[in-house]
């Protein structure tokens, strides 16, 4: 599955080191901690497409995170795989009142 992600995606948005991967096992909540296989922090909907079409066609788990400020563990990876971070995904495109979405 990384063999396939360093052939899809840019190797800057890609993270396998030790601390990277120990930064994005934890969130906010006290006590828990599970260790992703690699992160990937895309820069636009593209690379998120790719990395999430690689994922579903190996059956690997994704984990979607954002800050990483959660206080109930939804953004750990308990079953491994990858943690997609949307950190640089930051603009607001669009934002509809009337439904309330952004």
């Amino acid at each position: 599955m990384l063999t396939n992600l360093k052939n899809k995606l840019p190797q800057s948005i890609l993270f396998t080191d030790q601390d990277t991967l120990l930064a994005y096992s934890v969130d906010a909540t006290p006590g828990l901690r599970y260790l992703p296989e690699v992160v990937v922090v895309p820069e636009n909907e593209e690379q998120v497409q790719s990395c999430l079409k690689l994922a579903y066609e190996q059956e690997f788990p994704v984990t979607v995170r954002g800050a990483g400020t959660g206080n109930s563990g939804g953004a750990l990876p308990v079953k491994k795989g990858i943690v997609l971070s949307l950190e640089k995904l930051n603009v607001i495109l669009d934002l509809d009142k009337d439904n309330r979405t952004i």
